[in-house]
């Protein structure tokens, strides 16, 4: 199994054999939390709703906290980082850009009439950019 899934199987409280075949119950030290600690069950919905599926893994991955991980994780899913420093393409309300460059997103591109809008955003800013009223999806720039 790969780092996240491991890493993420504990998190959660469900860990697995080294061949990845087993499940059992986590071993958590004492006053350890589960996932949801970190984010709220519609907080983690939404960031699934709105993140792409790879711009999600990271996001889950950067909240675990092990910064060189989510670097591999990234080239794994062939999503391009540079500096921790994402592309990405926003679809969000129309009348929200003004709103979200106020967030402090450094904007690259935007098409407002369609809601439309390039950025370039930290990878550990992703669960925040996901909780964000105005956007409705994010997706990875890949060129």
């Amino acid at each position: 199994p790969s780092y996240f899934d491991h890493a993420s199987a504990k998190h959660f409280g469900v860990a697995s054999d080294e061949d990845g075949k087993s499940e059992r119950p986590a071993e958590r030290a004492p006053g350890q939390a589960y996932a949801k600690t970190l984010l709220s069950q519609e907080e983690l919905d939404r960031l699934i709703r709105v993140l792409d599926s790879r711009l999600a893994l990271l996001a889950i991955a950067q909240l675990l906290g092990d910064e060189g991980k989510v670097r591999s994780l990234a080239a794994e899913l062939g999503v391009p980082m540079t500096d921790g420093m994402l592309l990405v393409a926003l679809k969000l309300d129309a009348d929200a850009l003004d709103r979200v460059r106020a967030r402090g997103l450094s904007i690259e591109a935007s098409d407002p009439a369609r809601g439309l809008a390039v950025a370039r955003v930290p990878v550990a800013s992703l669960s925040k950019l996901a909780a964000t009223e105005h956007i409705r999806r994010v997706e990875p720039v890949i060129r």
